[in-house]
């Protein structure tokens, strides 16, 4: 069994790279979101179909969309040579303002927890 060792810097090309794979994460949740929310739109009964809003369905649409370019903005930042040159940045402060244990510790670049451990932080 390793342990971590905690780091207190990070250079920004690895920060970018990580927030860049956090934010397709979300855009899967958000994606496993809408095709749910659709069956339920089109699954028959007239209740089920009078619950959802259309609007809030073009909102998590929109909302993906926004994510992905989010996303494409990181991924160019990251392979820029600015990034790539740019000084090491302070982890902690960084990190201190997350909500989400998970978050923190994927950002920082702990290792992954076991397969089907992930934990749900309530606030």
């Amino acid at each position: 069994m390793s342990i971590h060792q905690p780091i207190t810097d990070i250079d920004l090309v690895t920060l970018l790279k990580r927030v860049d794979a956090e934010l397709g994460g979300c855009e899967d949740i958000l994606s496993r979101i809408e095709a749910t929310y659709e069956a339920v739109l089109h699954s028959g009964p007239a209740q089920a179909a009078k619950a959802i809003d259309v609007k809030e369905a073009q909102a998590i649409d929109l909302l993906m969309q926004t994510l992905g370019d989010i996303r494409s903005c990181l991924q160019w930042l990251a392979t820029s040579p600015s990034a790539r040159s740019a000084p090491r940045l302070p982890l902690d402060p960084i990190l201190r303002g997350l909500k989400l244990g998970d978050l923190r510790r994927r950002l920082s670049g702990c290792p992954d927890r076991a397969p089907g451990t992930r934990t749900i932080d309530l606030f």
